[in-house]
Order: structure tokens, then sequence, then C-alpha cells
């Protein structure tokens, strides 16, 4: 008697986490799936918005820093005139 209530205990068990394992791999696994793809397309724009930011900081920084070269080469040889104006002036 308590072999057969054992037995099916196990086969009731079995039936019963192969059901939830089925519905977790049919239904949820793809909406996790889904929102984690959502998610990482989210931190990447985020990511590439930061990029982009930082991109645009160094960029004015080298413009503003660039003209530096132009003095440094005139100090350095200081008979030759440089290519470029020191400083900026609209006519």
């Amino acid at each position: 008697m308590q072999n057969k209530i054992l037995a099916i205990c196990l086969i009731l068990g079995a039936t019963l986490l192969l059901g939830i394992f089925s519905v977790l791999r049919l239904y949820v696994y793809p909406e996790f799936e889904n929102f984690e793809q959502q998610q990482s397309l989210v931190s990447l724009s985020r990511v590439e918005q930061e990029l982009n930011s930082q991109l645009k900081s160094i960029a004015v920084f080298n413009v503003e820093y660039s003209w530096w070269d132009a003095t440094y080469d005139y100090i350095q040889n200081p008979g030759k005139y440089p290519k470029v104006r020191f400083c900026y002036v609209q006519s």
C-alpha cells in the first residue's frame, strides 16, 4: 500500500513539474526575453547618447586647445609666421 501511494505521489509530482516547466518555457520565458531585450535597447540608447555627448565635449575641448599648437610652433620658431592666426576675428 505504501509503495502504491509513493508511486502515485511520484507520478503526480513529475506530472506537476512537467506542467510547470512547460508553462514557464512556453509563456513566461518568452515574455522575460522580450522584456530584457527592450531594456537592453533602452540601455544601449542611453549609452549612445552619453557617448555622443562626450564626443561633443571632446570636440569643443579640441577646438579650444588647437590654437595653442600654432602658438607653440611660433614660439619654437620665432621668425616663422604661423599658418593660422592666433585668434579668430571675423571681418
